[in-house]
């Protein structure tokens, strides 16, 4: 998953924005459920059928059966990750995964049943059958794909060098002797230094940023999402996006997307048909730009 902060809330920007990576911290530790508007009696079949029908390795339409006998598809979110699935002033559970998921589930032909846990727990719900998937912002990386089936992305977000306005800086070779302000456990810090940058350890990006505007960093990281909540709460700072980060440099782009459990092949298939859908009649994209206020569902060029 991608770092994690409250996109557009300026106390959670200062204290994580700095830490880059594909790691998450620590969720609420709490658990509840929020329904779409399913019964309780469908809920329980779908429990009963996907702790049966998903264990295997084979489909035969296994875990997509029993979604389609009960009419309830069961996702796991977050619950607290502004704004990707929270809860808005009046209680309701709103956000882009939140809207992905519902439109999903139309799609299908299915109600759709919302289990809210920790980011720690959500995978692991979905390994005991409490849960059909995670819908919550979950990056692909290697390690999970060893583990679970993804759709395609729905989310292509990456990763930019951000100076000054008046920086020269407009390549990867201008990083060579330069000082990148971030985290000590930033995980791209081992690119950066083979770069030839010399990372300058700060704690949030209030610091970095003024590290940056004194001259003592040259330039700071961000991903797309990050730099506009700069340039939103930070005004004081002249900033520009120097240059993308190669997508193909290991950790430079978030590609979000559905895991399911391993070989649940006819689940994945409708899940992709209802994405490729929402992608061609514009939907997906409406959904980004409500709450990204950008377009992120789509690759492009580095």
């Amino acid at each position: 998953m991608k770092k994690r902060f409250l996109a557009g809330a300026a106390a959670a920007i200062l204290m994580t924005g700095v830490i880059a990576g594909c790691g998450s911290t620590s969720g609420t530790g709490s658990s509840a459920a929020s329904s779409a508007g399913a019964a309780g009696s469908k809920a329980g079949t779908t429990a009963a059928a996907a702790e049966s029908g998903s264990t295997g390795t084979s489909d035969g339409g296994g875990q997509l059966a029993a979604i389609k006998a009960a009419g309830v598809m069961k996702v796991g979110v977050e619950g607290t990750y502004q704004p990707y699935n929270y809860h808005d002033d009046s209680g309701e559970l709103v956000g882009l995964d939140v809207d992905v998921a519902k439109e999903i589930g139309k799609r299908m032909g299915v109600e759709v049943e919302f289990t809210e846990t920790d980011w720690d727990s959500l995978l692991a719900s979905m390994d005991t059958g409490r849960i059909d998937e995670v819908i919550s912002d979950v990056s692909i990386s290697d390690e999970r794909e060893e583990k679970y089936d993804f759709t395609d992305p729905y989310l292509y977000i990456y990763r930019y060098v951000v100076t000054l306005s008046s920086s020269d800086i407009s390549s990867i070779e201008d990083l060579n002797g330069k000082k990148v302000a971030t985290s000590l456990t930033n995980a791209f810090n081992p690119q950066w230094e083979a770069w030839g940058a010399t990372v300058v350890p700060v704690d949030t990006s209030e610091q970095a940023l003024s590290l940056l505007a004194s001259g003592r960093a040259d330039f700071v990281a961000a991903d797309d999402i990050l730099f506009k909540t700069y340039q939103e709460n930070f005004p004081q700072y002249d900033l520009k996006i120097a240059l993308q980060i190669p997508s193909d440099i290991n950790g430079a782009m978030d590609r979000v997307a559905i895991p399911v459990k391993k070989g649940q092949t006819a689940l994945l298939d409708a899940l992709n048909q209802a994405l490729d859908e929402m992608r061609a009649d514009g939907t997906l994209s409406a959904i980004c730009e409500k709450y990204l206020n950008a377009d992120y569902t789509s690759p492009k060029e580095s």
